[in-house]
């Protein structure tokens, strides 16, 4: 085989692999989310902006005041309560299948940190929690359910029972 060929061929598999991994990018996949919560395992109270987007349609969006954990409390001394007051809890947009991002930042400090959910597997009910160390966001992680049953009852159990600490500010 000549030099040409060899190219060519290696160019044509190149595309077509190319091809195929935009097909299949895994930020494309679909789930079901059903809630994010915002929390703050760090003492000092911060204002958090959180952003949910529905197939690029942001369906969540507002500025959130998240108390942070007391200095004094010790694993030992307090057990940790899912929806406590370092925490908030949104919830209430469409959670028919689609691809869905979340976005949050330390108001008017950081950059926005995003995660769409490509890492798991398509057509999952999740949850996710972003985390909010020190001065700024560490991260998302998403949390999988067996099913959208599961994922309702789960919701059920840990929303606040006196206080509404849904979005509030949705859109649609």
């Amino acid at each position: 085989m000549n030099r040409r060929r060899f190219l060519a061929s290696l160019g044509g598999a190149g595309a077509i692999g190319g091809a195929s991994y935009i097909a299949l990018d895994p930020f494309q996949r679909e789930h079901r989310l059903w809630f994010v919560r915002l929390n703050r395992s760090w003492p000092g109270e911060v204002e958090v902006d959180a952003r949910v987007k529905r197939n690029g349609t942001v369906v969540c969006e507002d500025s959130y005041e998240i108390p942070g954990m007391d200095a004094s409390e010790t694993l030992d001394e307090k057990p940790l309560v899912w929806v406590d007051v370092n925490s908030r809890l949104l919830y209430g947009w469409d959670t028919d299948p689609a691809a869905f991002t979340v976005e949050s930042r330390i108001s008017g400090r950081d950059e926005w940190v995003s995660q769409s959910f490509g890492h798991v597997e398509a057509n999952t009910s999740i949850g996710a929690t972003v985390n909010i160390f020190g001065l700024g966001v560490a991260g998302t992680r998403a949390h999988e359910f067996g099913s959208a049953t599961q994922a309702k009852q789960f919701l059920e159990e840990v929303k606040p029972a006196n206080r509404d600490q849904s979005s509030g500010n949705t859109t649609k």
